[in-house]
């Protein structure tokens, strides 16, 4: 079934994708196909739409609708959907998909962030990774989601659960909750702590 792709472990249908986007206000047409990513495949979408439409607004809408996998990684905006003799979708005749601006590339800001990007360019296989990089976006999925956490937590010597990393999806969102995080870890420790205590004193 072309209409069925598996992105990121999960099914996927695109024609539901495409029915979510043509109900968001402005959008008159669209089309969702899947694209080579750095590790699997990412999701396309090509849309006919008004010229005022925002594709940020466009984007969080979309992410209030369906869940965070099924979010296209690339919006197009095309002036018609090309279609073959039979009337088919002409997947040939589509453009090639078109980097947001919030998949350009920005920069570590200090040594950690640094060291953040260089074990995501390892573990991805990428090589360019930069802080505002959507980990699923750029070919992470849940298996490698393990692998980074393993990686950052040895070479960083700290413990930030594999959740952390599907709450903030980006180098540079990590950093800026490193230390939330790292108090979330104490406490857990702290409380362990006390908890133990607790039992030798019932002992």
């Amino acid at each position: 079934n072309d209409e069925q792709v598996k992105i990121r472990g999960y099914r996927v249908e695109l024609g539901e994708i495409a029915a979510a986007i043509v109900n968001q206000q402005g959008v008159q047409n669209a089309v969702v196909i899947d694209v080579p990513a750095p590790q699997g495949k990412a999701l396309a979408a090509y849309l006919v739409a008004e010229p005022t439409l925002e594709l940020t607004e466009l984007k969080l809408a979309l992410s209030a609708a369906l869940p965070e996998y099924m979010v296209p990684s690339h919006f197009t905006l095309i002036e018609h959907i090309p279609l073959t003799g039979n009337g088919k979708l002409d997947r040939k005749a589509l453009p090639a998909p078109e980097l947001q601006a919030d998949n350009l590339y920005v920069a570590p800001r200090n040594a950690l962030e640094t060291q953040l990007c260089e074990i995501w360019q390892q573990v991805l296989g990428l090589e360019q990774v930069g802080i505002e990089d959507n980990f699923f976006s750029i070919g992470g999925d849940s298996i490698s989601a393990i692998r980074l956490m393993n990686a950052c937590n040895k070479a960083l010597d700290l413990n930030i659960p594999i959740s952390a990393l599907f709450e903030h999806t980006h180098i540079a969102a990590i950093v800026d909750n490193l230390e939330t995080l790292s108090v979330d870890i104490e406490i857990k420790a702290d409380s362990g702590s006390q908890q133990e205590q607790t039992n030798s004193m019932r002992i």
